[in-house]
């Protein structure tokens, strides 16, 4: 509702929006984001580099794949059978 308002009444007409992260609003204890991010990555959900993204920490080389839950190997890999 605050998006909505914000924007209709101050960037009405322009190419600016107001757009707030609420998952600041959400946040957990680091113990139970950490288990949650580790079981997403785990079971092939999110990518390395999606739950960097979640905690605030840069990007890193190969972090886009998705893994097979508990044999870090790309699916790719399984889904074609190309080790390379």
């Amino acid at each position: 509702m605050f998006e909505e308002e914000f924007n209709r009444k101050l960037a009405a007409g322009t190419d600016l929006y107001f757009d707030f992260d609420e998952r600041i609003l959400l946040r957990n204890d680091s113990v139970n984001t950490a288990n949650y991010l580790n079981q997403m990555v785990s079971i092939g959900i999110m990518s390395v580099n999606e739950a960097r993204d979640v905690i605030g920490l840069p990007r890193v080389e190969g972090g886009n794949d998705l893994r097979v839950a508990y044999t870090d190997v790309n699916q790719n890999v399984v889904a074609t059978g190309d080790e390379n």
